[in-house]
């Protein structure tokens, strides 16, 4: 609620996030996106009390994220899943990763070995579980990472660009595996993402955040109606880039513009790719 978040150094001090409000309904599916640098991160910190805010108040189901106390709570009921996964598993061996969350919970043995069942089935990895992590595809660490997280049984996940370090059959497991979670067991999803077909397919609403600030809070189609029909997806070392334009002329003459070619007016617009410093992608 009309939080902010500044970073503050001796030499300078930036607001990441500028009086954002949000609220978010459990079973819902919520994608927020943005180009980079435009506070997406730093708000999933936050809500994971990761990070506190300057200004404002964030309620987790109803728990302060300021209060020491409901830490725990806190992190307990939204879980977060990270854009590296090598970055989340702590464990050699699958199952005693998924085991980690529950076993720093102080759970029983017992409920920790069913739990761990019950978090590998629904991501679909049991017969990984005797696996090394290091040994895995992407998609296969991410869903490692995420049956961690089930195992604890949160309401909530919030997924930070969860899909970004991924390839395409990747970003395709994790995505049916968060759809899954939603849709079957309820849990509310918060997916922070620069990818806006990801938004477009299975969220309930997509928030807009620009330069720290909520822009708009929509229906995926509204919100694509609403700044364009076609997008281009800019992929450059420093991160994806979205631009939006209302007819595919307009698309496809930036794309020319992008890649100095002039031969891709009577290319599918589904499936527009061209080498150049990185990728560029059209889609509607």
């Amino acid at each position: 609620n009309n939080i902010s978040y500044e970073y503050i150094t001796e030499e300078y001090s930036y607001k990441a996030i500028d009086n954002l409000s949000l609220d978010v309904k459990q079973g819902e599916f919520v994608a927020i996106i943005g180009h980079n640098g435009s506070g997406k991160s730093t708000l999933s910190k936050n809500l994971n009390a990761i990070l506190m805010p300057t200004e404002g108040n964030i309620l987790i189901d109803g728990n302060d994220t300021k209060d020491e106390e409901k830490l725990w709570d806190i992190r307990q009921t939204a879980g977060m899943v990270f854009q590296n996964p090598d970055n989340q598993i702590v464990a050699t061996v699958v199952e005693e990763d998924v085991a980690f969350g529950p076993e720093n919970l102080g759970i029983d043995p017992q409920l920790i070995r069913q739990r761990v069942k019950e978090a590998l089935e629904s991501v679909g990895i049991t017969e990984l579980k005797d696996r090394q992590p290091h040994l895995l595809s992407g998609g296969q660490k991410q869903r490692v990472a995420i049956a961690g997280i089930i195992a604890m049984r949160p309401k909530c996940i919030i997924f930070d660009e969860a899909t970004a370090m991924l390839d395409p059959s990747g970003r395709k497991e994790v995505m049916n595996v968060i759809e899954k979670l939603n849709k079957e067991e309820n849990i509310t999803v918060l997916h922070i993402t620069h990818y806006m077909e990801e938004a477009q397919s299975l969220c309930n609403r997509v928030a807009l955040m620009d330069h720290g600030k909520l822009e708009e809070v929509s229906t995926p189609q509204a919100l694509i109606e609403s700044l364009g029909a076609y997008a281009v997806d800019e992929m450059t070392a420093d991160g994806t880039q979205n631009h939006y334009f209302h007819t595919r002329q307009e698309a496809i003459r930036y794309l020319e513009e992008l890649t100095g070619q002039a031969s891709l007016r009577e290319t599918t617009l589904e499936d527009v790719f061209v080498e150049r410093a990185g990728k560029h992608l059209i889609s509607k």
